[in-house]
């Protein structure tokens, strides 16, 4: 049980922290004219 419980911590720890790089890299993509930003965000 405890080990079932530390792989699935695991991949959520993993999950958050390649969001969290993907959103600099959108915020890249933006900078560089590669996509056009959203008008509805703030």
């Amino acid at each position: 049980m405890r080990r079932l419980l530390s792989i699935l911590l695991g991949l959520v720890c993993v999950a958050f922290l390649w969001s969290i790089r993907e959103l600099k890299e959108q915020a890249r993509r933006v900078e560089r004219g590669w996509f056009p930003q959203n008008p509805k965000r703030t």
